[in-house]
């Protein structure tokens, strides 16, 4: 059990924080939803650049190839895969938080871990899953 003064600590810790991102969650369907968005920020700042990145490798394996001939009906392609996979990692995101309260409404206090292994899985998943689109092009070429 933690003392009032490491529970007083990590309340007080500023979001960013690595205690803060990894702080077990605390029991309480609404806690958990709260636990769960306020990490969706740095979620969704981790994500971003790395989205960005995977943009630029997809942009990078289409024109590796100049013999295809892409069409200006496909421009917009890279740009279209990029936002849906931004879009499929948020919904998988909001998947977390519903599986954490699962775990919290079946096993109680036992899964006040899972919430911070299921962040770090999840953000770690979607990153390799930005580069998805890239990888994809790549593989079909």
């Amino acid at each position: 059990m933690k003392n009032e003064r490491d529970m007083s600590q990590e309340r007080n810790a500023p979001w960013y924080s690595a205690r803060a991102l990894f702080a077990p969650t605390r029991p309480g369907i609404g806690r958990i939803i709260v636990w769960w968005e306020v990490r969706r920020i740095a979620y969704n700042l981790i994500l971003l650049p790395t989205g960005f990145v995977g943009l630029l490798l997809l942009l990078l394996v289409m024109q590796s190839n100049p013999s295809d001939d892409l069409g200006a009906e496909n421009d917009f392609v890279p740009f279209l895969s990029a936002l849906m996979a931004f879009i499929a990692a948020n919904v998988c995101y909001t998947l977390g938080w519903m599986v954490n309260i699962i775990a919290w409404l079946a096993w109680g206090e036992r899964a006040r871990l899972l919430g911070p292994v299921l962040w770090l899985l999840g953000t770690i998943l979607s990153i390799l899953g930005s580069f998805a689109p890239a990888f994809l092009e790549w593989i079909t070429r």
